[in-house]
């Protein structure tokens, strides 16, 4: 929401294409075009806490984990927690 100066960024890989560096690609440019041209402060990111890669990515791109929100998130017809990385734009370099 441009109004709030911050975003949610979302991504979805088939497995077949996982671990080879398209993912930490694509999310860098997307947060550089969030800083740079939408001016935004902050870029969120919502995860399953089981989901090791993802959080290992948002992390190596410069998200930090802010805490867990529980029961967040309908997925299968049951309510699953979900993990909220946030960056700001006075982090990034």
């Amino acid at each position: 929401m441009k109004q709030h100066h911050k975003a949610v960024m979302g991504y979805e890989l088939t497995p077949e294409f996982w671990r080879q560096g398209y993912m930490t690609e694509v999310t860098q440019k997307i947060v550089e075009y969030g800083f740079k041209n939408l001016e935004l402060n902050r870029i969120e990111a919502f995860v399953e806490p089981k989901n090791a890669g993802s959080r290992k990515l948002l992390e190596k791109i410069g998200f930090s984990e802010e805490g867990i929100l529980k029961e967040n998130f309908i997925w299968k017809n049951r309510f699953v927690d979900n993990v909220i990385y946030a960056f700001l734009k006075k982090e990034y370099v």
